[in-house]
This record gives C-alpha cells, sequence and structure tokens, in this order.
C-alpha cells in the first residue's frame, strides 16, 4: 500500500477556458505555473517527474485535441478546475470534466477535484445549482473562493499565500494511502477466496452439525424404541405371573371341588345306606358332570390365555432384535458420517495448503520482479546520483556567484538605504516579508506613516510597506524577505542582553572591505556600534575618536596600536 504522491511520474490538470485567460492578460497560466512551482516544492519533486498539465502548453500545432487531452487525463491523478461563467458554458470544460470523473472512479477516489472559483457564477447560489449535472458536481465538492484575489498579481505575497495553502490542501489528498487498480484488483481476490474458504468451512461446519443432529435423533429413536420393548416386556411379564396366579389358584379350586365331590359321594353312599338310594344317585351325578363341564371350559380358556402371551413375548424379543440391530445400524451411520466429515476436513486443509504453496509461489515470483525492478531503480539512482553530484557542483559554483552578487546588492542597498524616521528600524528597500501578518493590514501614506503605525504597537518587530497600493503590514515576529520592488521593509533593531561585537580600544580594522563612511558626527563607540548593528552585511566597525567618524566594514581583524581607534568586530 502506498500514495499517489510516491508514483515515479506525478500529473496533474488544469482545466480553463482560453478566452478568460486572454481576458485577464494570461494571468490564469501565471497563476497555473505558480501553482506548479508550489506543489513541486511541497511534494519534492523536479521538473521531469513532475508536471502540472495545461492545454495550450502540451497539445501541440496539428493534433487532435480531444485524443491529446483524454491522454493527458488518462495520466493525471488530480484535477484543477477554474470555475468562471465561460467555462460552465464550454463544451471543452465539461468534456475534461467529465473525463476527469471517470478516472477519479478507476483511481478509487473521490477527492482528487479541487475547483477555484475565479469569477462568480450565479447559477452556484442558493439551489439552482443542484439542477445542473455540472454545478452539481462542483458544489458538492469544497471550492477555493478566488474573487477577491484574482485581480492581483500572480506573484504577489497575498497570491503567493493563498497558493501555499491551496496546494497543500491537495498534498494531503495525494498522500493519502492509496491502492493501485491492480492491488484492488488483488485485495478483491483475496477477500472472494477468503469468502469462499469462510462459505466452504460453514457448509462443512452446517454439514457435521447435521449428521450430528441425524445421529442424536437416531439415537434418541433407537433409545426410545428400546424403552419401549422393555416396557412391552415387563408388562407381559406382569400379565403372565398374574395368568400363573390365577392358573394356580384354578388349581386349587379344582383340588377343593374334587374333595367336596368324593364328600358328596360318601353322603351318597350313607343316604343308599339309609335307604335314600332311589333319588339321591342321579341329582348327584347332574351335579358332577355339569361342575365337570365348567371346569373343563375354564382350563381351556387359561390354555388359550398362556398362547397368547407366548406370542406376545415371541413378538416382543422380535421387536427388541429389531430395535438393537436398528441401534447397530445408527452407530455406525453415526460413525461414517463422522469419518466422512473427517475426510472433508482433510481434503479442505489439502485445498488450503495447496492454496498457500500458490500463493507463496506467486509472492517469490512477485518478489523476484520487485528485486530486478529494485535492482534497475538502483543502478537508474547511481546515475542519477553522479548526476545530482555534478549538478550539486555546479550550483555550489552558482552558489558563490550569488553570494558575491548579493553581498555587492547589500552595500549598494545600503548606500541607497531609506533612513529610519525613529531610528528604531532597519529600513530594507524593494524587499518584501515573506509570511502571514499577525495583524489586521492598514493603509498608511507612506513607508514613514506605516513605522510610525509599528513603533505605537509594543509587539510589533517587523513592518512591509506596499508602495503601490499603500497598504501596511505588521509583524510580532521577525519574517524573512526577499526582493520585490513593490515594498519596502522595516526590521526592529533588537537591543540583545548580550553584546554582539567585541570592543576594543585603542585598535584600527585592517584587511576588510570598507562599507562606507557615517557622514553624521559619532560621539562615542556605542552609537558607532548600534549603526552596524542595523546592517547585516555590516560585520566591523571603527571610531576615529579624534574626528568623530564611524566607519563600517563587512569584513576585517583587529589591527593593535592605534590609539586614535577604538573599533568592534561581530563575533
Amino acid at each position: 500500500m502506498s500514495s499517489l504522491a510516491e508514483l515515479p511520474e506525478l500529473v496533474g490538470f488544469f482545466s480553463y477556458s482560453r478566452e478568460d485567460d486572454e481576458d485577464s492578460g494570461g494571468r490564469l497560466s501565471k497563476l497555473r505555473e505558480r501553482i506548479q512551482a508550489e506543489l513541486r516544492g511541497q511534494l519534492g519533486r523536479t521538473k521531469r517527474d513532475f508536471r502540472l498539465w495545461q492545454d495550450k502548453v502540451a497539445i501541440a500545432h496539428g493534433e487532435l485535441w480531444e485524443d491529446t487531452i483524454k491522454k493527458g487525463i488518462s495520466e493525471s491523478v488530480f484535477f484543477i478546475p477554474i470555475i468562471t461563467p465561460t467555462a460552465v458554458r464550454s463544451y471543452h470544460c465539461k468534456f475534461e470534466f467529465d473525463s476527469f470523473l471517470a478516472r477519479e472512479k478507476e483511481l478509487g477516489r473521490s477527492n482528487l477535484v479541487f475547483p477555484i472559483l475565479y469569477i462568480p457564477v450565479p447559477a452556484l447560489t442558493g439551489d439552482r445549482w443542484r439542477q445542473d449535472p455540472l454545478l452539481s458536481i462542483i458544489g458538492s465538492r469544497q471550492y477555493e473562493q478566488w474573487q477577491n484575489v484574482r485581480q492581483l498579481d500572480p506573484s504577489s505575497t497575498e497570491v503567493a499565500l493563498r497558493v501555499e495553502k491551496f496546494c497543500a490542501n491537495i498534498c494531503r489528498a495525494l498522500e493519502q494511502e492509496w491502492l493501485s487498480p491492480q492491488e484492488r484488483q488483488e485485495a478483491q481476490a483475496r477477500r472472494a477466496a477468503e469468502e469462499e474458504r469462510r462459505r466452504q468451512e460453514k457448509l462443512q461446519e452446517e454439514a457435521r452439525q447435521r449428521a450430528e443432529e441425524e445421529r442424536r435423533r437416531e439415537e434418541a429413536a433407537t433409545k426410545r424404541r428400546l424403552d419401549e420393548a422393555e416396557a412391552e416386556k415387563r408388562r407381559q411379564d406382569k400379565e403372565r405371573r398374574k395368568l400363573e396366579r390365577e392358573a394356580a389358584w384354578a388349581a386349587k379350586k379344582e383340588k377343593l371341588h374334587q374333595w367336596r365331590g368324593a364328600a358328596a359321594v360318601g353322603a351318597a353312599a350313607a343316604l343308599l345306606l339309609v335307604g335314600v338310594w332311589i333319588v339321591v344317585p342321579p341329582v348327584m351325578r347332574w351335579v358332577a358332570e355339569t361342575r365337570y363341564a365348567n371346569l373343563e371350559a375354564e382350563i381351556q380358556q387359561l390354555k388359550e390365555e398362556i398362547r397368547r402371551l407366548s406370542n406376545a413375548k415371541a413378538d416382543t424379543e422380535a421387536k427388541r432384535e429389531v430395535a438393537e440391530a436398528e441401534q447397530q445400524q445408527a452407530q455406525q451411520e453415526a460413525k461414517r458420517l463422522a469419518e466422512q466429515a473427517a475426510d472433508v476436513e482433510a481434503k479442505r486443509n489439502a485445498a488450503a495448503d495447496a492454496q498457500q504453496q500458490q500463493r507463496l509461489k506467486e509472492e517469490s515470483q512477485r518478489l523476484a520482479k520487485e528485486a530486478a525492478d529494485a535492482n534497475a531503480r538502483l543502478k537508474a539512482a547511481e546515475t542519477e546520483q553522479q548526476r545530482l553530484k555534478e549538478e550539486l557542483q555546479r550550483q555550489v559554483k552558482a552558489a558563490a556567484d550569488a553570494e558575491a552578487k548579493r553581498m555587492a546588492a547589500e552595500i549598494e542597498q545600503l548606500r541607497l538605504a531609506v533612513p529610519s524616521t525613529t531610528g528604531l528600524f532597519t529600513i530594507r528597500t524593494n524587499m518584501e516579508a515573506i509570511g502571514s501578518s499577525e495583524d489586521i493590514p492598514r493603509y498608511a501614506f507612506s513607508i514613514n506613516d506605516c513605522e510610525q503605525n509599528c513603533t505605537r504597537l509594543g509587539s510589533c518587530k517587523a513592518f512591509s510597506y506596499n508602495k503601490s497600493s499603500g497598504i501596511c503590514y505588521r509583524y510580532t515576529q521577525v519574517p524573512p524577505v526577499a526582493p520585490n520592488a513593490n515594498f519596502d521593509t522595516g526590521i526592529r533593531i533588537m537591543v540583545l542582553p548580550v553584546k554582539l561585537f567585541d570592543v576594543r580600544t585603542n585598535v584600527g580594522i585592517t584587511g576588510g572591505r570598507q562599507l562606507g563612511q557615517e557622514t553624521q558626527s559619532t560621539s562615542s563607540v556605542n552609537d558607532c556600534e548600534q549603526k552596524c548593528m542595523r546592517w547585516d552585511v555590516c560585520r566591523a566597525f571603527t571610531l576615529d575618536k579624534k574626528f568623530g567618524r564611524c566607519y563600517l566594514y563587512a569584513s576585517g581583524d583587529f589591527l593593535p596600536g592605534k590609539e586614535e581607534f577604538d573599533s568592534g568586530i561581530r563575533k
């Protein structure tokens, strides 16, 4: 994962109306140059690997503008549209805007458009912009208000500060983490593979749970059938014992009846003996025959009940054997399902290992390609390093030449310096303070008026006066300065707690480049030191005690034995 700011070649697209550029005297083209230079500096880029695309520069005579613009947008990673009424109605601007929206979607981002509202568009007020496809997109984005500075010189401080802030927003967006289309495809493929793996695991887990639930149901059904068979067996045993008790009781009753029959026979014999032998025998015989027939029927009934109970017992035993067979079958089925689940798990692990091996193989190939690319980049970096070394030597020589020119310019500046009316400021002519002022800019009639305003504000350390507009900027911190013919700048002379100069009596200055002679009379060495302190280029001073003259030097060393002089060298 990287960011758009780390691309080898970074390209932005500057969309504008040529008519607006021509009507403003080329201010839009100059604005593009300022934005390009500021972005290059903030991103640490060079002219070879960064550019801000503009059709006026990029489209050669005779080329097909639409194909060239499509190519430029396909290479761009951010878009700066200049919003004006003319641009809103321009077919070319709409074409560029729509093309980059497709490019932004391709990059997987939604924050790469940075509109600049250069001239007010009435349709952007109220809710009317929601009805226009182009304005609805512009209105939904955070656009930069530029109407109040569009008439200023693109090289002015106000424009520079606005450009700096605007470019900082672009840099923050480009430095956000970003996945290339290939990386997004790989991430989507990984997510799809992970989702498929989870889906397979879920299916396997559901199959295992279903098998486990089926096994539990079979075991519960088998146990229920066994319990029912056991209960039926106990009921039949209870019924059989009841029938056996009834049969035993019937046998006892049979013996009792037989004893009673014998007694009846004895009684009949006795009656016969006493003479009633004619009536009794037929009656007793009928009673005995009737009782015997009843007993035969009861015995036959008991035998049928015993046969029924035996058949029921045989059926119960058969059911128990069937239930045991079903239980064994259920156990075998559960074992088979467990083995199948284990096979599925083994196959899944094997598939995961194969997928891991394939992924490792692809990763090895990718690392080998990256190593080759790194070697190529290393060789290119060595070539670039050699070139930069030569460029550095050239720049060192140019810097030495520039320093010599700067010293000469500061000497000339010292010669032409505007005197301070208060004596509290060092005045830098044709120099502009760089940075934001901490105070509200004010109007001043002259540089002296601006100096007086800064003097009245105790915390004011510097001021910068715009000679063309009459605006006075006050600063509570000493800012850096840069050449600008429209400005004069004053820096307050600080009273430091530590001496800046090594001051010696009865010595002069030798071997130095004299900046000039102070024409006014100087009464003491402290006054001469304060005059040298006002100029950064002044490194030494000497006071002619006899004539009260103060001489300033850009460099120099002490020369002892000069009793008519007191001198100082900046530490």
